[in-house]
């Protein structure tokens, strides 16, 4: 989960970029934001984000995808400059 400030508003809380994780089925969540830049002030729309056996990806509107092979506990922008970020989707392309 991705965090916005709300339906007028759709950009990170406070400028910052982070992907909740829970492990207990909701009970509880943690921020996971190591390697995400900061601040940010981006978007990231409801379809914009996807997983696979390999890891979790997302896109922003400003045109990057971000990625985790870790679980969250390490981010790297997989790639820049594209057009706003529509849609992920992950597919084993192997």
């Amino acid at each position: 989960m991705i965090p916005e400030e709300g339906a007028e508003n759709r950009v990170t809380n406070d400028g910052r970029l982070g992907v909740y994780r829970t492990k207990d089925g909701g009970a509880s969540w943690e921020l996971t934001a190591n390697g995400l830049p900061h601040p940010a002030w981006c978007a990231v729309l409801r379809e914009a984000a996807s997983f696979d056996e390999g890891g979790v990806y997302f896109g922003t509107q400003s045109g990057s995808v971000f990625m985790t092979e870790t679980g969250g506990e390490s981010w790297f922008e997989a790639v820049a400059q594209l057009p706003p970020i529509l849609s992920v989707e992950a597919a084993d392309w192997r």
